[in-house]
């Protein structure tokens, strides 16, 4: 149901998605045309309706070259209030090569960075999908140690201390949290909180750096998990029951993972 999904998603100023299987425009690569996804399109146009532009991914990602039909890739998105953020395409790109079938991620992570439009904060988030198996935890700490070197390498060349891995990262528990954080990063989901529908693994975090960013962050606001199952069910307007216990009908048309919510605070000098 796009049309309740992008109401929900009007009232932020940023909205990082993961899992958008094709293209909302037609996108030609070296191995041909991938024609627009018209469900995919319908949901970029109703976020444009609610004042939102779109940064996406000059192409997939995935375990093969991105191909019509082919699900098993990704195009990393991120929507944004361009009177609030200004998006910098030159200084965004995904964080490692080849982008197709690499050898460290099933799904590359994106970069895309911005800044506040009164010039205050910058930063970047890192839009991440890390292996999804639950019996993949050593693969996930590979994938994150990855990103980490990326970010360090990106501080080094542009002085860019800000950056945001956030998304699914398909952590299992607060063992393996502890685990596979780089070092110094902290994840604002440290209880850690639930985040998959079912409610059985803390999947989804924001990580930051303690020593560059902790004071970009709102810390009291901390990070939220939205009840999607009940945001959405006022709005229900499909002939058939509302999917109350039927996780897998409800993910058809909505999501198998509640959104989360942080809050970054701006309005002072930055600090980078």
């Amino acid at each position: 149901d796009h049309q309740e999904l992008a109401r929900m998603l009007s009232a932020y100023d940023l909205v990082v998605v993961q899992e958008l299987i094709a293209p909302p425009r037609d996108v030609t690569t070296a191995t041909g045309t991938i024609p627009a996804d018209p469900q995919g399109a319908e949901f970029f146009q109703l976020m444009a309706e609610y004042g939102f532009r779109d940064a996406l991914s000059e192409r997939g990602t995935g375990k093969s070259e991105p191909a019509s039909g082919v699900t098993a890739h990704e195009w990393p998105v991120v929507f944004y209030r361009d009177d609030e953020l200004v998006y910098d395409p030159v200084h965004s790109g995904f964080v490692s090569s080849p982008v197709a079938a690499n050898p460290d991620f099933d799904r590359v992570p994106r970069a895309f960075h911005f800044t506040t439009r009164d010039g205050t904060l910058d930063f970047t988030v890192i839009n991440a999908h890390l292996k999804a198996s639950a019996n993949q935890a050593a693969g996930r700490k590979i994938e994150l140690a990855k990103i980490a070197q990326w970010c360090n390498a990106d501080a080094a060349s542009t002085g860019e201390q800000d950056h945001l891995i956030v998304g699914d990262l398909n952590i299992q528990s607060s063992g393996e949290l502890a685990n596979a954080l780089p070092a110094g990063f902290v994840s604002l989901n440290s209880t850690p909180l639930f985040t998959n529908l079912i409610g059985t693994a803390p999947y989804d975090h924001v990580l930051y750096r303690t020593n560059t960013t902790t004071s970009d962050i709102d810390l009291d606001a901390g990070f939220t998990v939205l009840d999607l199952k009940e945001r959405m069910r006022t709005t229900w307007r499909f002939s058939i029951p509302y999917p109350d216990d039927q996780n897998s009908l409800f993910e058809q048309y909505y999501s198998d993972h509640e959104p989360v919510v942080f809050q970054l605070k701006y309005g002072n000098s930055d600090d980078d």
